[in-house]
């Protein structure tokens, strides 16, 4: 994978983007108040997804958020996904807990 670039404000927003020869091809962003963070957006280019940055991701949003005394992560899967089953298994091998279409995970 390529690089990670981090972007910070008002020190309760942050966006991590991954980058592929000079091409940003995935994204994250999450915005916490008190230890409950909210993940409003996880994104990876069709072409370069199943290669792991969408995990990559996920998993250091995290790291950033329980630095940050977070200590639940709360994400809504979009319901109108072509691949919800996808979805699903990606957020449950995360270990994130689903509540209808909302998944929740202790960090």
């Amino acid at each position: 994978m390529g690089k990670l670039y981090r972007r910070t404000m008002k020190k309760r927003y942050v966006l991590l983007a991954a980058e592929i020869d000079g091409r940003i091809v995935g994204a994250v962003e999450a915005f916490h108040r008190f230890i409950i963070c909210y993940i409003n957006r996880l994104a990876v280019h069709p072409k370069h997804q199943g290669k792991g940055i969408g995990s990559d991701l996920l998993i250091e949003i995290c790291k950033r958020l329980k630095t940050r005394k977070a200590r639940f992560v709360i994400l809504c899967m979009n319901p109108r996904s072509d691949r919800p089953k996808d979805l699903i298994k990606f957020y449950r091998r995360h270990r994130f807990k689903a509540i209808g279409i909302i998944f929740i995970k202790r960090l």
